[in-house]
């Protein structure tokens, strides 16, 4: 009698062969070699700093200019038309920020 409810139990523990091929299989997508063909400046999703002023919109890089000049320039007409927002030019060299107002 022992024999006959092992078998039912290992019976009732197979999984249902129906049920595996109708679930979908997940494949891992192929993995990268890294180090050799990667460059750290491609691969990074800032913008590069072109220039030395970077004019900023509610702290969100919008240009950038080689002259302070041309960037208060640019800067003063985003605040005359919008003077909600704030307007300011960074200075990448020295590390400041100069706020348009």
């Amino acid at each position: 009698m022992a024999k006959v409810c092992a078998v039912r139990v290992a019976i009732a523990r197979q999984p249902d062969r129906e049920k595996e091929a109708a679930m979908p299989t997940m494949n891992m997508p192929p993995k990268r070699v890294t180090g050799q063909d990667t460059d750290p400046e491609t691969v990074s999703q800032r913008r590069p700093k072109d220039d030395r002023y970077c004019l900023q919109v509610d702290r969100q890089t919008k240009a950038s200019f080689s002259t302070m000049d041309a960037a208060e320039q640019v800067g003063r007409a985003i605040k005359k038309e919008n003077p909600v927002v704030r307007v300011t030019i960074y200075d990448a060299k020295e590390y400041t920020t100069k706020v348009i107002e």
